[in-house]
């Protein structure tokens, strides 16, 4: 049997692929790492399927490869002048393993991608 025929054998339930989560577009973000270093920087069409997350150096450099199991959240800066989106969705409150606790709201039920309550960020946890 050809390696490339995705038909799974008959009584098996085939597995779907996780879905693509690509954030578009240039962003200015801070990267909080489990070992408690905050690196800040750019990316670009982030796409969170893949195990690092490749962050341009605010002030310049090379990028820098992060990997996912380094990181404990990210926090995507709004602009100079931008005013953060009215809060929509459940209230949530996520308490990390160290300590520190950030609130928010949810957007979606699957989403854990919410906008903080301080208004200077969008934070990914």
């Amino acid at each position: 049997m050809p390696v490339e025929d995705a038909t799974p054998p008959l009584g098996v339930t085939p597995v779907e692929s996780p879905p693509l989560v690509v954030v578009p577009g240039e962003q200015r973000v801070a990267i909080h790492t489990r070992a408690g270093q905050t690196r800040r920087g750019t990316v670009t069409d982030l796409d969170l399927s893949q195990p690092q997350i490749p962050l341009e150096p605010q002030g310049g450099g090379s990028t820098e490869n992060i990997d996912h199991g380094e990181v404990k959240a990210i926090f995507f800066m709004l602009a100079p002048g931008e005013k953060a989106e009215p809060a929509e969705g459940q209230a949530v409150r996520v308490t990390f393993s160290d300590g520190r606790t950030i609130e928010g709201h949810r957007q979606g039920a699957e989403s854990s991608h919410f906008p903080a309550s301080s208004g200077s960020h969008r934070a990914m946890a």
